[in-house]
């Protein structure tokens, strides 16, 4: 299934909350509550968006985002309560796209949630063997919702702009693109 965003907290009370409050403005949100059910989650579902905590019960989520970061460059945004900007420097060294300190306002997490998801949204379909979330043309394949990219089964790691521009012209395929030189 695919889901809007993805909670990955061991703070169950506080996920779930959240995750409700998401739900009930329209993000279709999931929870998992530590690293071994977030690996089971990406198995048969997929998300658009991360809120990844640190301190998880059975790992670390830097470890998890290291680990996540090599298949999928799908938009993290580290949530915690730690507060060293060490902390927040590395969660943004290793692959994070932002850090958000808990406790934090449901709003204001909502707000950042839903422009992330519209800056990162996905493309529409068109024609040929496009669709809402895959592209392929025998030998290149898009995963949109899962950011992913590869090239004859192998797989290809792409900067987030990378990505974009490759979305792009993956949508306007047979158009003339023209711009400044």
């Amino acid at each position: 299934m695919q889901y809007d965003c993805l909670i990955i907290d061991d703070e169950k009370m506080l996920a779930d909350s959240t995750a409700e409050y998401f739900n009930l403005f329209g993000v279709s949100t999931a929870v998992v509550y530590g690293a071994g059910e977030c690996r089971a989650f990406f198995r048969e579902n997929s998300a658009n968006l991360l809120l990844l905590d640190i301190n998880l019960g059975d790992g670390s989520g830097f470890a998890l985002c290291k680990e996540l970061r090599e298949k999928t460059e799908v938009p993290i945004l580290f949530i915690s309560a730690r507060t060293s900007d060490d902390d927040k420097i590395m969660a943004l060294h290793i692959g994070g796209d932002d850090y958000i300190q808990k406790p934090y306002s449901l709003g204001v997490l909502l707000a950042k949630v839903k422009v992330i998801l519209k800056r990162f949204g996905k493309p529409e379909a068109e024609s040929g063997e496009k669709s809402d979330n895959r592209y392929t043309d025998g030998r290149l394949t898009v995963d949109f919702d899962r950011r992913q990219v590869s090239v004859e089964g192998v797989p290809v790691k792409l900067t987030s702009l990378e990505f974009k521009l490759l979305s792009y012209l993956i949508r306007n395929e047979n158009r003339v693109i023209a711009g400044a030189v």
